[in-house]
């Protein structure tokens, strides 16, 4: 929407995603450019997983989007398979929630250098580094009766795992400038 005077922010703004669109993480959307604006949206309904941050500038209003990756286990348990993720596989710009209601899962990363936003594992279930890197860019959190394993591989990046389950770590190894 391009207003060319005055545009005065309220009320509801809801997105959504349209035919095969799917909206990854760290995107930048520019919907309103205008000649001047005031106010702030009351309300922002987002697509299901998706976060749209607001930045109201005095000529355009743009939105930043964060996304979360749901484990389903869909497939099989390898971590790297884009569809046993409700959004696709995590990446820098996704936070991936291993935590599937009524079931007990486990999500092993075997294979090559996976990357994610943040971590979080919940109920009982099971993340597990066997061979191949798991890179955790921010801080990430196991829940109690969680299993975090590393037996290969390495678990390594900037954020901090707090660790609220257990931590079984018989190989591999752990790099990063935080971890706990």
């Amino acid at each position: 929407l391009a207003v060319s005077g005055a545009f005065t922010r309220g009320g509801t703004v809801a997105f959504s995603e349209l035919n095969s669109f799917v909206t990854d993480g760290g995107q930048t959307f520019t919907p309103f450019t205008h000649g001047s604006a005031s106010g702030t949206f009351a309300t922002i309904n987002n697509p299901t997983d998706v976060s749209l941050t607001p930045t109201y500038g005095a000529t355009t209003t743009s939105f930043l989007s964060s996304v979360v990756t749901r484990f389903t286990g869909g497939t099989s348990s390898a971590w790297e398979i884009a569809g046993n993720w409700t959004r696709g596989t995590p990446n820098a710009n996704k936070d991936a929630i291993v935590n599937v209601s009524g079931q007990t899962k486990t999500a092993t990363v075997s294979t090559g250098t996976q990357v994610a936003k943040s971590l979080t594992l919940g109920d009982d279930e099971t993340v597990s580094i066997t061979a191949g890197t798991l890179q955790l860019d921010n801080a990430s959190t196991t829940a109690a009766g969680t299993t975090f394993s590393l037996s290969g591989g390495t678990l390594q990046g900037a954020g901090n795992v707090t660790v609220n389950g257990a931590f079984s770590w018989t190989g591999g190894s752990a790099a990063g400038s935080r971890r706990r």
